[in-house]
């Protein structure tokens, strides 16, 4: 297990497990505790490399396969900030008053 995203499926496996009768109550809260001190450890570090811009921290806890989606989300998300500070609710608003390369170009300047 190295990407929160191994942790996620080992979270859903538990609960099958736990489910289906294989793992009993006991093994699944230590289980569980474990998770939870490995979350907590990937929201710092995620945090520390948001903090420092470091992509390598990032690609040590989700993964290389997983980053460009982060970045992709990222990039939307400072789209929706630009959006709605233009007084729209979401970038497709913005988008589709502004046209596509306006919105973009507006948002390129900030």
């Amino acid at each position: 297990m190295n990407t929160i995203l191994d942790l996620n499926k080992k979270l859903f496996d538990t609960f099958d497990g736990l489910e289906s009768g294989q793992i009993d109550v006991a093994k699944a809260k230590a289980i569980t505790g474990i998770s939870n001190a490995i979350i907590n450890n990937a929201k710092l570090a995620l945090q520390l490399a948001t903090a420092f811009k470091s992509k390598e921290i990032a690609i040590g806890i989700v993964g290389k396969e997983n980053i460009k989606q982060i970045e992709n989300r990222e990039i939307y998300d400072k789209k929706l900030e630009f959006a709605i500070s233009c007084g729209y609710n979401n970038v497709a608003e913005a988008i589709g008053e502004m046209g596509k390369f306006e919105f973009e170009q507006k948002f390129k300047q900030t």
